[in-house]
């Protein structure tokens, strides 16, 4: 878990996130409140939705839509803070849980990355580099040390 995180705050401006994501490097940032929970997430996807052209809706759809889904979608859209654009909520992860959890989090939602969070406090994350990461450092590991001695297998015993 990479404990180093860039956050933001859901009243930073998008085009500050957006500079904040290219000066350091990463797709997506934490969104945190004052106290340090964890309330949302903001994604470079967030951020090439707003850049995409609305789809036109056909003025008799709009009866079967969820005006609340219709507001929240429109919000997304021109929003000009975090806060009105980013997603929640957030599929997090707890650290007591290892990288072999996070990692099949991160597969299965197919996710970039994965907040670790405790007492909803936002405590690190976990992303799709750094699984990598972990697992060329313990491929390293596992070439560097001295072979262990195998168990003589049941039925090969001498004698």
């Amino acid at each position: 878990m990479t404990r180093d995180v860039i956050t933001a705050s859901p009243a930073t401006p998008i085009h500050e996130a957006a500079r904040l994501m290219v000066e350091h490097g990463v797709s997506g940032l934490p969104v945190i409140d004052a106290d340090g929970c964890l309330v949302g997430i903001i994604s470079d996807g967030d951020l090439i939705l707003r850049q995409r052209r609305r789809k036109e809706t056909p003025w008799w759809h709009l009866f079967f839509i969820n005006g609340e889904q219709i507001a929240r979608e429109y919000q997304r859209a021109v929003g000009t803070t975090i806060g009105e654009v980013m997603t929640r909520p957030v599929v997090t992860i707890s650290p007591v849980w290892g990288i072999e959890v996070a990692a099949s989090i991160l597969d299965s939602r197919n996710l970039r990355r994965l907040p670790v969070v405790l007492d909803g406090r936002l405590v690190g994350i976990v992303s799709r580099a750094y699984v990598i990461e972990a697992l060329a450092a313990s491929s390293v590991r596992a070439t560097s040390s001295p072979p262990a001695a195998s168990p003589t297998p049941r039925g090969d015993s001498p004698g």
